[in-house]
């Protein structure tokens, strides 16, 4: 396995859970009504996706190709904005999240405005690494530097902190596959 390999599968794992929150966002905006899983998905996308693969990536494979001369302001700044952006999307979404329970209507569309387009974000962002910065990232790094990477890697989620967030991640896809559960 390849670090880029690596990364890719976590891709593929978030593409389940984006699923599942157009799903849950469709259901408070048809019918008001909040999904018990609905703060699971958000609390997973912000621990999972942001502090855990966005991390890796800010941490670890940006400054890897920076050093191969991949310049911070094209291709990774462009990536390291849509990090961002995915933070505000999972902070408004919390926010009407807490104001649909508190009966808001108006904040049911909000919320589902909120979910889908950090939904597509995602879908958008994730199409980007898959066909440019990870094909790019394979070619420059060498098997050495991809080694040290992929260590790197392993090592963040070996950590504590990354064992809870990747069981907890773990609990909500079989939460996301039961589907008589949500």
């Amino acid at each position: 396995m390849t670090a880029i390999d690596y990364l890719d599968a976590e891709h593929r794992r978030i593409e389940e859970v984006l699923i599942a929150l157009e799903a849950a966002a469709i259901e408070i905006e048809t019918s008001g009504t909040v999904p018990a899983i609905a703060t699971d998905l958000l609390d997973c996308l912000q621990q999972y996706t942001d502090a855990g693969h966005h991390a890796k990536e800010e941490l670890f494979l940006f400054p890897a190709l920076a050093r191969h001369g991949v310049e911070a302001d094209g291709l990774l700044g462009a990536i390291a904005h849509q990090h961002r952006m995915a933070r505000v999307h999972i902070r408004d979404m919390e926010r009407w999240l807490d104001r649909v329970r508190s009966g808001d209507l108006e904040a049911r569309a909000s919320f589902a405005a909120s979910a889908h387009a950090y939904v597509e974000l995602l879908r958008v962002h994730i199409q980007i690494e898959d066909d440019d910065l990870y094909p790019l990232a394979a070619h420059l790094l060498t098997p050495t530097e991809d080694k040290t990477l992929l260590r790197e890697l392993r090592r963040i989620d070996r950590s504590p902190e990354a064992i809870i967030r990747y069981a907890r991640w773990e609990a909500l896809v079989a939460r996301i596959h039961e589907p008589a559960r949500h």
